[in-house]
Formats: structure tokens, sequence, C-alpha cells
């Protein structure tokens, strides 16, 4: 199976030295030889001018339909072929529920699976996430670590909820809603109190932002929804087109289908964004304004997981060698532990805190 993206890039954005409009081809191609007829390899491929880019991974399922082994996205084609290392993520379950990233982390879960209760890194670090147990909710009491090299251990202190399962406070931050839960007034210890609260206007557009007594207010048009004033502009879909922010001055530019396909400032800054067949953020070019194209841009891969999370990004000018820059290891609540690049070696930093999904009223 194949699906194909086409980027279609207009030289109005931070392109003006290129003469008309250019497409940068993605191309996605699936293989379903696993079991049952799941997926077994995506190819994702891209080609542009004399340049092919193309990136593969593997995949294999339990009889539950559940990955159970992930072959991380290799490159395949010159700049970035045999650059990263080849890297298997092997998964195991109990009952349903993944319960062991193999040489990562294992994980326990509370109130019959509703939450993750504890994650166990290879390397001693722990993550514990606790529950009320007078109410037993699928929200979190408190979150922390224990094990963290030289002692340096986190912990959120106590959640406390309002009736509409809003959280009203962690530890000594407090937080508050109004009668549409909009957050109205926050309070934060982060080297010093800091505190901020926001007023709306009848259609729930954000009017004034006080932030530690400095006030920022803002003009949103009651026809429309939208800002006014000042340099900001939008687009016939209603996408920000132009807006001014502590004197700089930024640009923006959509496709048809609502993505952002360019960004640019008046500090100098240029950025062009290129999507998979899923609408997924592929590839990233960083330049200064007027000299964005294939051999002057900086690039930035980005492969994702089924789930659209990031598994690994290579990097690098584009007339030159990518390199690898990390790898994301994930152990179903969220991000477990992260593989740097190095020039000799690399490193595993386990211990990152997953994320935590709680429900809002």
């Amino acid at each position: 199976v194949r699906a194909v993206r086409h980027n279609w890039v207009s030289p109005t954005g931070p392109l003006p030295a290129i003469e008309g409009m250019f497409d940068f081809v993605v191309s996605d191609h699936f293989e379903y030889k696993g079991r049952g007829g799941r997926l077994s390899q995506k190819v994702t491929s891209q080609r542009f001018g004399s340049g092919t880019r193309a990136f593969a991974s593997n995949y294999s399922f339990n009889e539950l339909g559940q990955p159970e082994a992930i072959d991380y996205p290799v490159c395949l084609e010159w700049p970035c072929e045999n650059k990263a290392p080849q890297r298997t993520v092997n998964l195991s379950y109990t009952k349903g529920f993944l319960t062991e990233v193999e040489n990562f982390a294992s994980l326990s879960y509370q109130l019959g699976g509703a939450m993750v209760h504890e994650i166990n890194h290879s390397n001693g670090v722990k993550w514990t996430q606790t529950i009320n147990i007078s109410d037993r909710q699928a929200r979190p009491s408190s979150i922390e670590t224990t094990g963290v090299a030289s002692g340096a251990n986190w912990s959120t202190g106590t959640y406390d909820y309002d009736g509409a399962w809003n959280i009203h406070q962690i530890g000594n931050a407090q937080f508050r809603y109004d009668r549409f839960h909009r957050l109205v007034q926050g309070q934060v210890d982060f080297n010093g109190l800091k505190s901020q609260s926001a007023v709306y206007d009848s259609y729930g557009n954000l009017t004034s932002l006080n932030t530690n007594g400095s006030i920022q207010n803002l003009s949103p048009s009651s026809t429309t929804n939208r800002l006014t004033g000042g340099l900001t502009t939008y687009d016939a879909a209603g996408n920000n087109t132009k807006l001014a922010l502590g004197g700089i001055t930024y640009e923006y530019g959509f496709d048809a289908s609502g993505q952002m396909e360019f960004l640019k400032s008046s500090a100098n800054q240029g950025k062009v964004f290129f999507y998979d067949s899923a609408d997924e953020r592929l590839m990233t070019w960083h330049c200064p304004l007027n000299s964005c194209g294939e051999n002057s841009a900086f690039e930035t891969w980005t492969l994702r997981g089924l789930g659209a999370e990031v598994l690994r990004v290579f990097e690098g000018k584009s007339s030159d060698t990518l390199t690898w820059k990390d790898v994301e290891i994930y152990s179903g609540a969220g991000l477990s532990a992260l593989e740097a690049a190095q020039t000799t070696a690399h490193e595993v930093r386990h211990g990152l805190r997953p994320h935590t999904k709680c429900g809002m009223g």
C-alpha cells in the first residue's frame, strides 16, 4: 500500500530566491505481512530535485494485536545511511497491559489497569503515581521519582481537584476557574512565587493577561473572534498569518489542508515545514531569510511510531551528511528513556516521567 503527500511550497515564504512553486513529495509504503495481516514494515521516502531520502521501520504484533517488537527507523539513503545504530524495542504484556519494555522499564497498574502506578527503570529510577484512596478516581493524587542520581528526585506534591475535576492545587501551586471551567488565576512556586490571571469576554476570547503585575491587553473582534490591531492578519480560512510579539513580527503560511507551510520573522528566522501522508510533520528546513533551499537549509527529520510518537531524529545540512540526534523509548504511558547520539558512544537517560492524562471538567 502506498500513500503520497504533496508539499507544495510557495516562494512567497522564506524562499524568494526560488522561482515558482515547488513540490516536495513524500511517499509512505506499507507492507502488511504480519500476524493476521497487520503492518510489518513502513518505508517513508522523499523526493525533491535530485535528492532522495528513505527511512524504514519494522513491526511485529502479538495475538491480541498489540505491538511486541519495533525496529526503530533507519536511514536507507545517503546522506544518513548507516549513521544510526540498530535499535529493536521488545514489549511484553500481562492480561493485555504493557508490563515490560525490555532493557528499559517495567510497569505496574492500579484501578484495574485504568492508570499506571509505577515505572521501574533499568537504571534504578522509579516513577510512582498514586491515587486518592478515599475516592479511587482515575486521576493522580501525587507523582514522584526515587533513585535519581545525586538525589535529584522530583515530586509534584499532592493534587487537589474541584467538584468539576479541574485541578485546584498541585503541591504549593494553586489554580482557579470560572463557571465555564476556564482558568482565570494561577500561582506557582518556581524560583519564587509567580502568578497569572486572565480575563475573558462573553464569547470566551482572552482579553487580558496579568503576569506578576505586568498586564497584556488583547482586542479580539466580537464579530470574528479574531485578534485586531497592530499587524495581525488572517487568511480566508481563519489562520493567523501575521503577528507582532515583543518587537518581532512573525509571518505564517498555510497549505490547502490547513497545515503550517512556513514561518518567517523580522529577526531573520525562516522555517519551512514538510508533512507525511498522515499530515504529521516529517521534515523542517531551518534557515536565514532569503537563503532557504535544498543546498543551504539545516534539516531536521522526525520519524514517528504507530501512535505518531517521535522515535528517532536525524539532522544536519542538506548538502552534508545527516546524523542521528536521539531515540525516544516509550513505555506505553509515555516517554521512558532518551538515547542521545554522541561522537564516540551513545548514552541512555532513564527516569523521564510519562505524560499523564487526567480527566478535566
